[in-house]
């Protein structure tokens, strides 16, 4: 996407959430053909980080503007309202303009935000928290997908064109088999797998279903064959 032809385009920075003022905007739409990713935000010096007026950006943020007026009028009038800051709303708690939470301030209850990461506790407390948020939001990005799980374990079942030879485009190593896409050695008591992606595998070889999968990531899944006592439910045994 280019700046070309957008002459009067608004421009939201989704790391500090502030529109461009008009001046630089216009300013832009005069510099001809300028990548988007190169954009740097006037407020923040966030670069990479503006989005144009005509996006699902920059309508969730005006949406947001609306709840806000709206909410403002409500609390006028005497109703509770719970709000988050567009930081907090968006996970980035640590920037949220609910006022500073490690200063103990407590803002006005138009400029208060509602989310549970501003909890009245202590300094350490509060770093705690902010910490297991942290911890959380990490771990949801790093998520194994579970596409790329059963893709593995379809492979391992199926061994594509399974060879005892390699080709020429095959992996390399000590292996006793290869397949499409991957080769395995067989050891006493499990299977190891290898892929070209740089997936690794291994399938114990015991009565019980028992499969690792440790992805080019590092991170990866542990499947483990259950006895019928166990409900689907929670992994709790069955009353």
């Amino acid at each position: 996407m280019s700046m070309q032809d957008e002459q009067r385009e608004l421009w939201l920075c989704m790391k500090c959430w502030k529109i461009m003022p008009r001046t630089e905007s216009e300013q832009l739409a005069h510099r001809g053909d300028v990548a988007v990713r190169d954009l740097k935000c006037p407020s923040c010096s966030a670069v990479g980080q503006l989005v144009p007026e005509s996006s699902s950006e920059f309508a969730e943020f005006a949406n947001d503007l609306v709840f806000s007026s709206y909410a403002a009028k409500l609390q006028e009038a005497g109703y509770e309202v719970l709000a988050y800051s567009a930081q907090c709303d968006h996970r980035d708690h640590r920037h949220c303009d609910g006022k500073n939470r490690l200063a103990g301030e407590i803002p006005p209850p138009f400029e208060r935000c509602s989310c549970p990461c501003h909890e009245p506790y202590g300094k350490e407390q509060r770093l705690s928290i902010e910490g297991n948020i942290s911890d959380m939001e990490e771990r949801l990005r790093n998520r194994v997908d579970e596409n790329a799980v059963g893709k593995i374990l379809q492979a391992i079942a199926l061994t594509p064109n399974r060879r005892n030879k390699p080709r020429a485009d095959d992996l390399t190593g000590n292996f006793d088999f290869w397949f499409d896409g991957g080769a395995a050695r067989m050891i006493t008591g499990w299977t190891e797998f290898e892929f070209a992606d740089g997936t690794r595998a291994r399938v114990d070889v015991v009565p019980g279903l028992h499969v690792v999968i440790q992805f080019k990531s590092g991170y990866g899944v542990d499947i483990s064959q259950l006895d019928p006592k166990f409900d689907i439910g929670g992994m709790f045994p069955k009353r």
